[in-house]
């Protein structure tokens, strides 16, 4: 079946279809080049945070880990040790305690403003941090002085979203 998109196209635009498995996304970087990725075949977390995460200018820092608190991945500039790991993944079972006591990243104390089974979101005067779980995985986005709170939570929602989308 072909239908006509020219009339809801503006003058030189073109609508392109691309049909991928469930496990993939799609990534645009900055001079528009489109590629296919797949979590269980050619993409791996390190390329995850740095394409999907730290590419998009919107995140300072981030980390993908494992429930457990293991690190699958890491951006290069994010000095996270695998005790902060872990007590990010205890906050997100113990939300009054991460509450009270905060989290550290890089040494670095920040305050938990809010905290749930789902998101920890966190603060140290122009810095802060937002946490989401999914089904097997929990990502960290740290933004720091120039880059927008909002943009940084957005970016890091949006791969856990898609993560959960896929149940991972």
């Amino acid at each position: 079946m072909f239908i006509n998109l020219s009339k809801f196209l503006l003058p030189g635009y073109y609508v392109i279809f691309f049909v991928i498995p469930l496990d993939s996304f799609i990534s645009k970087n900055t001079l528009g080049i489109i590629k296919i990725y797949s979590l269980t075949k050619e993409m791996s977390w390190q390329d995850l945070v740095n394409n999907n995460l730290i590419g998009t200018g919107h995140v300072s820092k981030a980390a993908i880990c494992g429930l457990d608190g293991s690190i699958w991945g890491k951006s290069d500039n994010f000095k996270i040790d695998q005790s902060e790991a872990n007590a990010a993944a205890n906050g997100l079972k113990n939300s009054e305690g991460v509450l009270a006591s905060g989290l550290r990243f890089e040494g670095e104390k920040y305050f938990v403003l809010q905290a749930d089974s789902e998101r920890i979101i966190g603060k140290k005067t122009a810095n802060g941090f937002f946490i989401y779980k999914t089904d097997k995985a929990f990502i960290i986005g740290v933004y720091e002085s120039g880059v927008q709170p909002e943009m940084c939570s957005k970016t890091t929602g949006a791969l856990a979203d898609y993560f959960r989308s896929i149940n991972y």
